[in-house]
């Protein structure tokens, strides 16, 4: 059979002699490669009459025992039929009328589809199937088609009671048993988990990996069982899994442990697992990190570029002022753009605009500051370090710190030194957290301020006072300021800071990441790798004594001093 196929390849390639002209061995093989392609094998001599899957259009008019038509649902079979919106059915019968010009009307759709299923019912000899869905994949109820009803009716069948498929494995099994000799290795065993029975014989038959079954379930044993306390895939990794140096030994920055005290597996995956979170970029706005860089890099470029021209201590213009903070402006995001793009460029000049505006407000309500306190500006984007001791007594545990600083003030008479430290912030009023520092250091929210305080400078003082300058361009004052006073840490405030913090590094220590649910999970970047929607995880956590101590934090109240 293979002999007189190739036999007929090649008579077709003798085909083209009358056309003249050379080819090369090359293409002629590959028009002989062609050709071989084309040509089919049966796999069995004699014709058979077996099953053939076709889509609708192809199946009409032809004559079959038994036909399945699956997809009967509303709006699928017959389709969802409606008129043009801006031309419709009677002004394209017009055109057709008055001009000749012949264009299809879309209602006309009902009846070809009716006409469909009248060919398609009427190639059934023997049996006709019509199957439909129930449900959908979000559980949305699907409306069966209205040609079933049609073919109810139809005398020349007759109809039988619906029979319903379950949608469970098990329960088909158990409503079908003689399935299991159809279905696959891994349904079946699918089906003997769902019924209760070893599945291991199964797995040896058919060649499948039953040491990963064996760890896969005792693994989930583990994740499902509903004991209370935490476990090792619940974030409890241990001291001795950490492989990072002893929490003595290792430096802090504020922002970490702002990040631990909010939700451990947030630091966790930012901090030790170094995950990247992969966002889709939002086109219809400026993410509000972007505009918070190109913010503190202008006012840094603005206040180096006054002090140089001897502000604040000579005053300067309001024209001078203005244009020497545009120009810095201007030219931060001239960089940036250079390096990263700008995106949309409306939004960019409007970023632009704002972020210039914003500035300019900064450096007079700096002007008018240094007029009643004295203070000025001496540093910017400055590295600091610091150590801050956990106890009262000689022999405590001591925290070594480090951090940036966005701006130093210093005041000659009486001596004081300030840290300031930008937040560009774009809801429309401040939030509980932001005004009261104090509180927020007390819960772990805000560890910036207290920390800060005990960095320490080259050659300056140790700071008096820590304080936020947000910019927000939604608030009534967009311009608006929150201090903390470092003379706290002598009183209780700061042994209840000193309690934090040491919280919160001996859950660093004993390598508890768990997962701490809350509201700021909605926005969090880590969420696609979070179990927070795994039922016993959630619930684990929520009751975990772990959890426990940090939702404490939180709950605590500070006096007035």
């Amino acid at each position: 059979m293979v002999g007189s196929l190739i036999q007929s390849a090649l008579a077709r390639l003798h085909q083209l002699d009358p056309l003249g002209g050379e080819i090369l061995w090359e293409e002629w093989v590959e028009l002989f490669r062609r050709v071989l392609d084309e040509t089919s094998i049966p796999i069995e001599e004699g014709r058979h009459q077996g099953v053939q899957v076709l889509d609708a259009m192809t199946a009409r008019g032809m004559t079959v025992r038994a036909l399945f038509l699956v997809g009967m649902n509303e709006k699928v079979f017959p389709r969802y039929v409606r008129e043009d919106p801006f031309l419709r059915d009677r002004q394209r019968a017009l055109l057709e009328s008055t001009l000749g010009y012949k264009i299809d009307q879309k209602l006309a759709g009902h009846e070809e589809e009716l006409l469909l299923f009248e060919l398609l019912s009427r190639s059934a000899t023997h049996r006709l199937y019509l199957s439909y869905q129930r449900a959908d994949e979000t559980g949305r109820i699907m409306a069966p088609s209205s040609c079933i009803a049609m073919a109810m009716r139809d005398p020349r069948f007759i109809g039988k009671p619906e029979e319903q498929i379950p949608r469970r494995l098990s329960q088909q099994i158990s409503t079908q048993p003689f399935i299991q000799d159809l279905l696959p290795a891994g349904e079946l065993i699918i089906g003997c988990l769902l019924q209760g029975h070893d599945a291991r014989p199964v797995f040896d038959a058919a060649g499948r990996d039953r040491l990963l079954f064996e760890q896969g379930c005792a693994t989930l044993n583990i994740i499902e069982r509903e004991s209370p306390e935490l476990g090792p895939f619940d974030g409890m990794i241990g001291a001795q899994a950490t492989a990072l140096p002893a929490v003595t030994i290792r430096s802090f920055s504020p922002t970490s442990l702002e990040r631990y005290a909010t939700c451990p597996f947030q630091y966790f995956a930012e901090k030790m697992l170094r995950l990247e979170p992969i966002r889709r970029l939002q086109h219809d706005h400026l993410p509000p990190v972007i505009i918070g860089t190109l913010v503190h890099a202008s006012l840094r470029l603005s206040y180096e570029r006054l002090v140089s021209l001897q502000w604040p201590d000579h005053a300067l213009t309001d024209a001078l002022l203005r244009s020497t903070a545009q120009e810095a402006v201007i030219e931060t995001f001239a960089n940036h753009a250079a390096g990263q793009g700008t995106g949309h460029a409306l939004l960019w000049m409007l970023a632009c605009e704002r972020v210039t505006e914003l500035v300019i407000s900064a450096v007079s309500l700096d002007q008018a500051e240094y007029l009643a306190t004295g203070f000025r500006p001496v540093a910017f984007e400055t590295a600091a370090q610091g150590v801050v001791a956990l106890g009262s007594d000689s022999e405590c545990e001591f925290l070594n710190i480090h951090g940036t600083l966005d701006r130093v003030d210093y005041r000659v008479e009486p001596p004081a030194l300030r840290i300031v430290d930008y937040k560009f912030k774009q809801g429309s009023e401040i939030s509980a957290v932001d005004r009261n520092l104090t509180l927020s250091a007390v819960r772990g929210f805000r560890l910036q301020p207290p920390l800060y305080a005990h960095m320490t400078l080259p050659s300056l003082p140790a700071a008096t006072d820590v304080q936020f300058l947000f910019l927000a361009p939604a608030w009534a004052q967009q311009i608006s300021r929150s201090t903390f006073d470092a003379g706290l840490w002598t009183g209780h405030t700061g042994d209840m800071i000193r309690q934090t913090l040491k919280t919160l590094i001996q859950g660093i220590a004993s390598g508890e990441f768990f997962i701490l649910p809350d509201g700021y999970c909605d926005y969090c970047e880590f969420s696609s790798a979070c179990r927070r929607d795994d039922a016993m995880a959630w619930w684990r956590s929520y009751r975990s004594p772990q959890a426990r101590v940090i939702r404490n934090l939180r709950k605590q109240k500070v006096n007035d001093e």
